[in-house]
């Protein structure tokens, strides 16, 4: 038996020791790679949670350039919406492990479909955003679609469909949409460069949401905020009014100052300086609103002022109300003598114990709040102070007639009852 050279036993011995310790070199720094780009994947979802795209892009680069052939690593480094995406990621789905392949194919039915293209069929939920962003990309606004229960999308796919189905909607002017994917929007990115401009958008949509509560955001943002609002006005016309009125009163145009005035002004305003703002900048609708306000409240000289202030029929029409709301039926005759049914006239008296009780009112049903009444007894005047009105009834006390008397009564210088009235 032949022995071989203790020489060379001890260079092959340490031939094997180089070749292992080599191996052991790769896969140490094999090790390590993957962990700096395990970190490197950590910090860049760190970084776009956080809102610092750029911190988020270099850290993506840097995971891509450790890992090429590792989906989980090359995958944030791709820009799904890159016209060059498409070569990237079928390069990637070839080198990946098997294992890794589904996730990549899932990234590029997403790409195809921010672009515009058709890609591999997906299912779940996944599946679901990716057919909604392809149907937004033929302009279309489905409503945004429910996933399936148990089956959480790539966060990126939700995001970017969230983000594309609000500006669709936006464009669109579709409200109920716009709230669902700005809803979203801030859900997957809270950081989101924007997200106090989502935030009020949202707020001023939500007919439960009183827009005093968020005036100061719009502050903050300025113009932009000044923007969001006349969008919302847009979107939320039942809300125009409470809207308008956080737009600073020297920036407002005259429809929005018309606008906050027929709601009520700012918070407290009263109705004279309303009517004061209005009578600055006349407009038919406006002074229909404060008008019917005024008389409702019983103001009868702003509503007057109105009235004057107003162009025909309105003028008319205004000045007719508030004669009707007075009782005013001199004034009503005058304003429309054409009509027969304004002669007051009585409803057949009704006697108590010394009394004499009737309705007074025309035809048309305006009970006479104004002129005065006289009223006789047999001849004898009642004085006034046994006259009683409450509305459109009358009551004369007559304690000292007796039997049958004759009875009158004017209204002015009118004959409004004349007959025999038995006690």
């Amino acid at each position: 038996m032949f022995g071989l050279h203790p020489r060379l036993v001890g260079l092959v011995l340490l031939g094997i020791a180089a070749v292992l310790l080599l191996v052991a070199s790769l896969i140490g720094w094999g090790a390590v790679q993957r962990w700096r780009a395990i970190a490197a994947v950590n910090d860049h979802h760190i970084s776009r949670l956080s809102g610092r795209a750029n911190s988020a892009r270099d850290s993506a680069e840097a995971a891509a350039a450790l890992l090429p052939n590792d989906a989980m690593a090359a995958l944030p480094a791709i820009d799904p919406a890159a016209d060059n995406a498409g070569e990237r990621l079928d390069r990637l789905e070839r080198a990946v492990h098997p294992r890794q392949r589904a996730i990549v194919t899932t990234t590029a039915a997403f790409s195809a479909a921010l672009r515009g293209s058709t890609g591999a069929i997906v299912d779940g939920a996944n599946g679901v955003l990716i057919k909604h962003l392809a149907a937004l990309a033929k302009g279309e606004l489905p409503i945004f679609p429910p996933l399936p229960a148990n089956d959480a999308p790539q966060a990126a796919i939700l995001s970017q469909t969230a983000q594309r189905h609000a500006a669709a909607a936006w464009k669109a002017g579709n409200r109920d949409q716009l709230a669902r994917g700005l809803g979203m929007v801030l859900l997957t990115r809270p950081a989101h460069a924007e997200n106090r401009s989502l935030i009020v958008m949202l707020a001023a949509l939500d007919v439960a949401t009183d827009p005093a509560q968020f005036a100061n955001a719009v502050d903050t943002l300025g113009a932009n905020g000044l923007a969001l609002v006349r969008r919302a006005v847009v979107l939320a016309p039942e809300r125009a009014a409470k809207l308008s009125a956080l737009i600073p009163p020297n920036q407002r145009t005259p429809d929005e100052t018309q606008r906050v005035l027929a709601g009520g002004g700012a918070p407290g305003e009263t109705i004279e300086s309303l009517v004061e703002k209005s009578l600055l900048s006349p407009s038919p609708p406006l002074f229909a609103v404060l008008f019917q306000r005024s008389l409702d409240m019983d103001k009868i000289d702003l509503a007057r002022r109105i009235a004057d202030k107003a162009v025909e029929p309105q003028q008319g029409e205004m000045r007719i109300a508030i004669a009707q709301h007075l009782g005013d039926v001199l004034t009503l005759t005058k304003l429309q003598p054409e009509r027969t049914d304004l002669k007051p006239t009585t409803s057949p008296p009704v006697v108590g114990p010394g009394t004499i009780s009737f309705h007074l009112a025309t035809p048309a049903g305006v009970a006479p709040r104004l002129g005065e009444l006289h009223a006789r007894a047999d001849g004898k005047l009642v004085p006034a102070s046994r006259i009683k009105r409450w509305g459109s009834l009358v009551m004369l006390q007559v304690p000292d007639a007796r039997g049958t008397i004759e009875v009158d009564v004017k209204l002015d210088d009118t004959l409004v009852f004349a007959g025999r009235v038995s006690l």
